[in-house]
């Protein structure tokens, strides 16, 4: 058996995870420090990790949010098992709790307990992902540990496509552990291109990059600025305007607690708005030791796709069909005449 270690604390894989709810924690990365690091948390054999967060979809024609105000969103959380130093077999994530599994209409189950994807092995370095998608519609209301500001040039894509440039500037408002990033390519069919790194960073740590960010050592009131480069398609005769979605989320919290154990499982409560969802992390051996990590973060989908056709030129030589809403042309050009006012018929 290995003695514990130190490290900086549970990082998150903090992202969108469906359109509706925003499912905002996870694993980004760990950072495991020397034995004897002066700060962080003590880790076990295994470690049982649970990310719970809070998150905000906001509309299409919002490009900003502040650190003051009170959003009206949905609970979720992700979990994970990371092996730091023993070969392990059968490695399994179950989840079961009390609460109607109708919270969790992402997870495709009809009845808890819910079980992740088989896995054979688990290696040290290596995380477990159980691919179980624990977004809820369980409402909660919260404040961001952030402002966050997303430009988009140009939202006009013609026809041929063209490259859009996304940019994402955010400044924690106290401290925040972990900042993540990341751009959704949208519509179908883009791709990423290139991403830029804030250019004023001293003595914070950068982990990813393409595009999704990792920010550690954040410093409150300073703002970090991301570029995003996303090549659109545009395979109509007539221009339309788009936007790119990006998800910025902040761990604000993290806790550790090691070690338990001997043991071949270890069972963690997530707490919900409603009441415990309990977690079982188990392998095939019996394991001298485990760690068990709970972190809290929140954050901010700027959700991306077509904003709607404002002139008739956009319906025209095709361009009704990157709407997917028209039945026809006459359809589109009918809603762009009257305001909106009528309803596309498709």
């Amino acid at each position: 058996m290995r003695q514990c270690l130190v490290r900086s604390g549970a990082l998150g894989r903090l992202g969108r995870v469906s359109v509706s709810v925003v499912g905002l924690i996870g694993v980004v990365a760990v950072l495991v420090l020397a034995p004897g690091a002066s700060a962080g948390q003590l880790l076990g054999d295994l470690n049982a990790q649970i990310d719970n967060g809070s998150g905000y979809d906001a509309p299409l024609s919002v490009d900003s949010v502040s650190a003051s105000e009170t959003l009206n969103g949905f609970w979720g959380f992700d979990a994970e098992l990371n092996d730091y130093d023993l070969q392990v077999t059968n490695p399994s994530i179950g989840v079961n709790s009390a609460l109607p599994i109708s919270d969790f209409p992402y997870l495709g189950f009809s009845s808890f307990p819910v079980f992740g994807g088989p896995q054979a092995t688990l290696s040290p370095g290596e995380t477990y992902f159980p691919g179980l998608d624990l977004q809820s519609t369980l409402p909660v209301t919260f404040s961001p540990a952030f402002d966050a500001v997303r430009s988009v040039s140009p939202t006009a894509i013609p026809a041929g496509g063209t490259d859009q440039v996304v940019t994402v500037a955010v400044t924690p408002t106290q401290p925040v552990q972990v900042l993540k990033v990341d751009v959704q390519e949208w519509p179908e069919n883009a791709s990423f291109v290139s991403s830029t790194a804030p250019s004023n960073l001293q003595g914070e740590i950068l982990i990813g990059g393409g595009d999704a960010f990792a920010l550690l050592n954040t410093v409150p009131g300073k703002t970090y600025t991301f570029t995003f480069t996303l090549s659109v398609p545009n395979p109509y005769g007539a221009p339309f305007d788009a936007k790119s979605q990006v998800d910025v989320v902040g761990i604000v919290a993290s806790t550790t607690t090691c070690c338990s154990g001997p043991s071949s499982s270890v069972t963690v409560n997530a707490s919900s708005p409603n009441g415990p969802v309990a977690v079982t992390f188990s392998v095939d051996q019996t394991l001298p030791t485990w760690s068990v990590t709970n972190t809290y973060g929140s954050g901010v989908s700027f959700l991306g796709g077509l904003l709607p056709p404002s002139a008739k030129d956009e319906c025209m030589d095709g361009g009704w069909q990157a709407y997917g809403s028209f039945k026809t042309q006459g359809d589109c050009v009918s809603f762009v005449a009257t305001g909106g006012k009528n309803p596309p018929n498709g």
